[in-house]
């Protein structure tokens, strides 16, 4: 899986950019690589662009490692407001199951949304909405 990462000045979130046949093994390389990033801090809002993931082959178990993987990431994520914009119905599903995992065991709040301009709308309210 490949991926860019962006800091967006206005209205001030990390923009990252997934691409490829998905791949469980590149998760924590991607979340340290947000880490890594002088523009991340934990808090901050982030918005994962998976529209271009090859996710066909994934599977439940795949989500549950992947939700297992990021709730060990509290000390990076804190409580980040996180984006998921899902551009197929099957993305926007396994998303959702990510989110349900996910959210028991992190301080961060994941949304997960079909279109970009409803993600970056979300992220804009602040922590609070």
């Amino acid at each position: 899986m490949d991926w860019t990462i962006e800091w967006l000045d206005e209205p001030g979130y990390v923009r990252v950019a997934l691409s490829g046949p998905y791949s469980l093994d590149d998760i924590p390389l991607m979340v340290s690589d947000i880490g890594a990033r002088q523009c991340w801090e934990p808090g901050r809002p982030l918005l994962i662009d998976d529209s271009r993931v090859d996710v066909v082959e994934c599977k439940t178990r795949d989500i549950e490692k992947m939700s297992e993987i990021f709730s060990r990431l509290n000390d990076t994520f804190g409580e980040s407001k996180v984006a998921v914009v899902a551009g197929s119905d099957l993305q926007y599903g396994l998303a959702r199951q990510f989110q349900s995992l996910a959210e028991i065991n992190t301080l961060a709040r994941i949304g997960v949304f079909r279109c970009e301009c409803d993600a970056v709308e979300w992220l804009a309210i602040g922590p609070e909405g």
